[in-house]
């Protein structure tokens, strides 16, 4: 690493303001022809770049980034945004948005056509520090003299207090010119980004480009729709119904799975969250199964990419394991609340076993209502299930089971929003003129950073009415 003249300004300036307190104490109570050959030695050593270095570091480790930088990084993300346009904004808490605004600043003015620019706040930058550092380096100085000097200063107090306030004033103007160059720097940097404008605009866009999600306004034309037959208007009904049922229902299951909390009553919550998205996607994709095969949809000639995904769509379903399963969690958990004893007359026995293997567990909310969460009713459920599932062949231990019911689920749901996207596109909406209004950004969460909470708290005194 090389020292440029800004490193050699503000690490020797503290060092030789130090030296030169040291000194004027001496020339103060006219002892300056007293220091000894060894006290001699030891100004030399404290008088050079070293004592500067660690002086500086000081400043900078106890001051600079603690206090001062924090703040800088605040006025950078205030500079930048004045010249941004509405909507565009870097992602994060307050304090990780400054940092990144002034790593753009910086990164703009290391750019070889803005070296001057750069220059000119680098030299400023390096006097603050310098004021600041000489500040610290005068009161170290001070209290340095008055430890091992302490006798000089008893033996001529008057001078040496007056010394010490001489030193003190000088302090406080390097104080107060440190302040006036950091307004400088402040309006340099403002001066600078509304020049720059358009190249910070485009360095923050490239930043925000992964916090935002391309979405394009399509418009089909309402005479397409007139002409579409009653057929075609069912399935575009349905399977647009389909597609955002399958879009809602899989985000909510990964949400659920968010969470991160460990404690008892938060773990029962997550369980009955993802179980009910879970019985509830499988049933959704039972139905598009029926539906499938009720439009002949298996029988119809397709493209390659559309043969293809009704290849894999008729492979799943044919595994009878698979399709039992689906049919069977559809029926007796999915979408049905039976009070018809015949319901249940295949698996009574199994919810009477299950019912009877432990006691009833529930979490009852004191304060909010919507906060109940049954736990014994999602453990009997699922061990019903685990049992269907090993009658039609799947093996391994409840945790084996439940990796694969996940696994089951997440592939039909993928197969079906794969075919039904295309065959929408392709075939229900053919030769479709669409009106494309452009692209549209918009901003958008990382999906493995939602979470989906069951335990909420409700305002006091606020009533839920439905009309």
């Amino acid at each position: 690493m090389n020292l440029d003249k800004h490193d050699l300004f503000r690490n020797a300036v503290p060092g030789f303001v130090f030296l030169v307190v040291i000194l004027s104490f001496y020339a103060f109570t006219q002892n300056l022809d007293k220091i000894n050959e060894n006290q001699k030695a030891l100004v030399l050593a404290v008088s050079g770049f070293p004592l500067g270095f660690i002086i500086y570091a000081i400043y900078r480790i106890t001051l600079h980034f603690p206090l001062e930088q924090p703040k800088l990084e605040q006025d950078d993300m205030v500079i930048i945004r004045k010249i941004l346009p509405e909507g565009l904004d870097l992602g994060g808490d307050c304090k990780n948005k400054g940092k990144a605004y002034s790593l753009i600043l910086l990164y703009s003015l290391t750019r070889e056509e803005n070296i001057p620019w750069r220059e000119r706040i680098e030299f400023l930058f390096s006097y603050t520090h310098a004021l600041g550092a000489s500040v610290l380096s005068i009161f170290l100085a001070i209290i340095f003299y008055s430890i091992i000097k302490w006798n000089n200063l008893l033996t001529d107090p008057e001078w040496s207090f007056a010394c010490i306030i001489i030193w003190f004033a000088i302090a406080l103007i390097f104080y107060y010119g440190r302040g006036r160059v950091k307004e400088t720097i402040k309006t340099s940097k403002e001066i600078y980004v509304k020049i720059k404008a358009e190249e910070i605009q485009h360095l923050v866009e490239a930043q925000t480009e992964n916090e935002y999600v391309k979405l394009n306004h399509v418009i089909i034309p309402k005479q397409f729709i007139c002409n579409m037959s009653k057929g075609q208007k069912r399935r575009y009904l349905m399977i647009t119904n389909m597609l955002r049922d399958l879009n809602l229902l899989h985000k909510l299951l990964l949400f659920s799975g968010n969470n991160k909390n460990s404690d008892e009553a938060t773990t029962s919550a997550n369980v009955t969250i993802s179980f009910f998205v879970l019985k509830t996607l499988i049933s959704k994709n039972h139905e598009m199964w029926v539906f499938f095969k009720n439009e002949k949809l298996n029988e119809e000639s397709f493209n390659s990419d559309l043969s293809n995904l009704q290849r894999e769509v008729l492979k799943f379903f044919g595994a009878t394991q698979n399709e039992n399963i689906f049919y069977f969690i559809r029926n007796k958990f999915g979408f049905h609340y039976e009070s018809d004893p015949k319901h249940f007359k295949d698996i009574e026995s199994l919810i009477n076993e299950a019912m009877n293997s432990h006691e009833m567990d529930m979490w009852l909310s004191s304060t909010d209502s919507g906060n109940e969460i049954f736990s014994s009713s999602n453990a009997i459920m699922f061990k019903v299930i685990f049992e269907e599932m090993r009658k039609n062949g799947f093996e391994g231990d409840e945790q084996a089971l439940m990796n694969k019911l996940f696994e089951l689920t997440t592939k039909a749901s993928q197969i079906f929003q794969e075919f039904y996207k295309i065959y929408l596109i392709e075939i229900v909406l053919e030769g479709a003129q669409h009106e494309d209004k452009g692209e549209f950004k918009v901003k958008a969460p990382l999906l493995s950073e939602v979470n989906l909470p069951l335990i909420v708290r409700a305002k006091k005194n606020v009533k839920v009415t439905i009309r």
